[in-house]
């Protein structure tokens, strides 16, 4: 058997700003082999901070959650030139177990405060999930060598935030992605790239003259 089982785990004292308030704490366990490959992982994070502009110059602004997670992805290589991935990840904002964190500056910005975002009793259950494919050419057409192209489908459902008084930010959200990438490997050192990929917004949070979203680019990577 060519298979080989990965296993890891993390403790986070402090959130991602300090030491002083909150924790984190992750594990992971995956099985992997030639054809077939498995990844899960679970983490939970407590006042775990979200920076936005602030409405001086200079300044940020923030709001403090609990957080838990769950991931759950696969692949599976039924020839040498397919790779079919696949998986689901759930997530969950909670009330933070400090409501408000008294904070002079964060990451060398001015802040005037940090608050709980979502209220005592509240959370918001998040769930995406998405499927693709990359084939590579080199298997099937040698004079292609170094090709491949890759499809991607995600759908990410925000629900309503349970118990909270509907505002625009507490109702529920889905948005729908398609992603292509074509790249093709010049040499060890330098690849080109094509990409493209659309969004999709629908449900009561979004604007209805927000429905879609495109962009396309190309490019050059060098690896030093």
């Amino acid at each position: 058997m060519d298979g080989k089982i990965n296993a890891a785990v993390m403790y986070q004292i402090g959130n991602n700003i300090d030491t002083t308030n909150g924790y984190g704490a992750t594990a992971q366990l995956g099985y992997e082999n030639s054809m077939f490959g498995v990844q899960m992982a679970y983490d939970k994070f407590t006042d775990s901070v979200k920076t936005a502009s602030g409405t001086a110059v200079n300044t940020l602004s923030g709001t403090v959650y609990n957080t838990d997670s769950f991931l759950l992805a696969g692949k599976v290589m039924p020839t040498k030139s397919i790779t079919v991935y696949g998986g689901w990840e759930w997530y969950q904002f909670e009330h933070a177990s400090d409501s408000t964190i008294t904070y002079g500056n964060i990451d060398g910005y001015a802040v005037s405060g940090v608050t709980s975002a979502i209220g005592a009793g509240t959370h918001q259950n998040n769930n995406v999930y998405y499927v693709g494919a990359k084939f590579d050419f080199a298997e099937n057409m040698p004079a292609l060598a170094g090709l491949t192209a890759a499809l991607g489908y995600y759908n990410t459902k925000f629900d309503e935030n349970q118990g909270a008084t509907p505002t625009t930010n507490s109702k529920a959200g889905t948005i729908d992605t398609e992603t292509l990438v074509v790249d093709y490997k010049i040499n060890k050192r330098f690849d080109t790239y094509f990409a493209y990929t659309n969004n999709h917004f629908s449900g009561p949070t979004y604007a209805t003259n927000f429905a879609n979203v495109e962009a396309a680019g190309v490019g050059v990577r060098m690896k030093f």
